[in-house]
C-alpha cells in the first residue's frame, strides 16, 4: 500500500491516533499533524478518523478542537458532507457549548 500513489488506499485505523483525538495533551500533536500533512495524507486521515464520527467528536471536550483544525483543511465537497453530517446534532453542539466546529464552518 502506497498512499503517495493512491489516496484512496485502505489504511487500517490506528487505536493510537484515535486516542490522540481525545487526549488533552497529545491532541495538540494531532492538530499539528492535520495542519502540516500533505493533502493526500490529510484526506486519508479525514476519511478514516472523522467521517461518520463527527457527531461524537464535535461534542467531545478535547476532540472538538481537533475537528475544528481538520475543518479548516476541507475542500468544498468535504465541507458540504461535514455540514450534512452535523445538521442533525447542531442543537446538541450548541447546548454543550462545543461551538468550535460551528465557528470554523462560518469563518
Amino acid at each position: 500500500m502506497n498512499i503517495d500513489k493512491d489516496s484512496n488506499a485502505d489504511v487500517p485505523e490506528s487505536d493510537y491516533l484515535t486516542t490522540l483525538l481525545r487526549d488533552p495533551t497529545a491532541s495538540h500533536m494531532l492538530e499539528t499533524l492535520i495542519r502540516r500533512s500533505p493533502d493526500r495524507a490529510f484526506n486519508i486521515l479525514w476519511r478514516k478518523y472523522f467521517v461518520g464520527k463527527l457527531s461524537k467528536l464535535s461534542v467531545h471536550p478535547v476532540a472538538n478542537f481537533v475537528v475544528a483544525k481538520a475543518v479548516e483543511r476541507l475542500d468544498v465537497e468535504q465541507l458540504k458532507s461535514a455540514v450534512e453530517e452535523m445538521h442533525s446534532i447542531g442543537g446538541k453542539i450548541v447546548s454543550k457549548c462545543s461551538c468550535i466546529f460551528i465557528a470554523y464552518i462560518f469563518q
